[in-house]
């Protein structure tokens, strides 16, 4: 090891970026993976991150255009998740309304007024 490199983890300043760097690896602007995708990541809809969020909506979705939607406890924790964080999520950026509760309103009574106007299964 050189007198830089034992240097640089001392130091604590960037030896890797150098050696990168040095190598011609370093591309311009951040790099994807991994930190975009933990940026990515930090967005969250109610505790569930983006992507995690859009795989769930995808297979939910799949589910319910097969038609094989079982009422078992896995499946029902990710419908009853996505619905619950999506009304949670649309009455936070309602801008009067999100003053005196929106979200807890818009969890709690969009899906029983989907229910009650059969606009989904009971």
């Amino acid at each position: 090891m050189s007198a830089r490199d034992a240097d640089a983890i001392t130091s604590g300043t960037g030896g890797l970026q150098d050696v990168h760097e040095e190598a011609g690896l370093h591309s311009p602007g951040q790099r994807f993976w991994p930190e975009r995708w933990w940026q990515l990541i930090d967005y969250r809809i109610g505790i569930i991150p983006v992507p995690i969020y859009v795989v769930l909506v995808g297979l939910v979705a799949t589910l319910v255009y097969t038609g094989e939607v079982k009422s078992d406890g896995p499946t029902m924790i990710a419908v009853l998740a996505l619905g619950g964080f999506t009304c949670a999520e649309i009455g936070k950026r309602i801008p009067i309304l999100r003053n005196i509760g929106a979200a807890a309103i818009f969890a709690t009574f969009i899906p029983s007024a989907l229910v009650y106007y059969h606009l989904i299964p009971a």
